[in-house]
This record gives C-alpha cells, structure tokens and sequence, in this order.
C-alpha cells in the first residue's frame, strides 16, 4: 500500500497553482531524480471479471497535474499535484494494481461510496410506512450501502480523454434491499 492521502469526491475539478511555468519545472524534476508521474502500470489495473473489463484511465492538464482513475469503483488511485515548491507528489492512499483492491473489498480508498455514507442501524429503515430490510455487512449494521458497493463494481465508461472521464453506474430496485433504480454519473476532470 503506498502512503497517500484519502481523496473522496464525485466531481474532481483541479487547477494549477498559479506563477512559474509546472511543466518546464516538472521535467527539470523528471531529468534530475528520473521519477516517473502516473507510476501505475495499465497492466496492474486490466483484468476481465464477469462484470466488465476493468482498466485504468489517465488525466493530466497543461499545469502537470496528472491522476489515474481505473473503472473498478470508479476509484482515484493516483494523483500528483505540486506542493508549495512546485514538486510534485502523489496525494493519493491506495493499492498498486486492482487484484488487491478485489482481495480487500471492505477498502474505501479513493472510491465514491453509496448509496448512502455511514451506517444504518439494524440494516433497516421505514420509508413511507414500508420497512426495508438491508444487507447486513457491518456486525448488524448495513455500511455505505451493500457489501459489494460502489466501490467493489465495475463502472460504464461514458467518456473518456486526456482531461475528463464520465463513468456511470446503475442501481436496479432491490440490489441490497434499497427500494427503486438509481442510476449514478461520476465525472473526474483536470481543468487547465
């Protein structure tokens, strides 16, 4: 696991620090440590599940902000932005490829959660007069939605280019107890 901060967000918009010209003092970066941005291999992030073909996406933006999001819970796992001096770091607290994101299916790190953040007492609420019983996945408690949750499923790609991705996700009637089709839209951009 690399030491990152936690990101959480449905829509990432990033823009650059203002003053000196990140690029060129990226590269003079890059040549003098050959550190290597987006370290994420696409090869850790591509496996075919019975859900979708998982893979990982790349932004960047003309400032040298860049962020790898995969499509597997729709999950940031990478983003470098600078700090006061202008070096850049990943901020982002996560696995190396999307095998142990699948071994630790209770991680939250970098994906959105849902349908709901926090806890449900009992795994069951009354909504109109009906009372809907949940699944269970936090001792008697139901926890940011169902076992599987957004974070554990494969997300559609609805677009994708060097600075904005849209994935979606559909939530039929039922799927952990919850009552009515949800359909979610994420949308990650880095802003020039």
């Amino acid at each position: 696991m690399k030491n990152r901060l936690i990101l959480y967000s449905a829509i990432f918009f990033l823009a650059s620090c203002g003053g000196k010209d990140k690029n060129s003092e990226r590269d003079n970066l890059e040549a003098e440590s050959n550190f290597k941005y987006l370290s994420m291999e696409d090869s850790d992030f591509n496996k075919n599940l019975p859900e979708g073909a998982v893979k990982l996406y790349r932004l960047k933006n003309k400032n040298g902000l860049e962020m790898a999001v995969t499509n597997f819970g729709a999950r940031v796992v990478e983003l470098y932005v600078p700090d006061r001096k202008g070096n850049f770091e990943d901020v982002v607290l996560g696995y190396d490829n999307v095998d142990e994101y699948i071994d630790n299916p209770s991680s939250y790190f970098g994906a959105p959660i849902g349908r709901y953040g926090n806890r449900i007492a009992d795994a069951r609420f009354t909504l109109n007069g009906e009372t809907y019983e949940l699944e269970a996945n936090n001792g008697p408690n139901n926890l940011h939605g169902w076992p599987g949750g957004y974070h554990n499923v494969v997300w559609e790609v609805q677009e994708a280019d060097d600075q904005q991705l849209v994935f979606s996700y559909v939530s039929e009637d039922g799927h952990g107890g919850f009552p009515g089709t949800l359909t979610v839209k994420m949308t990650y951009a880095l802003t020039d």
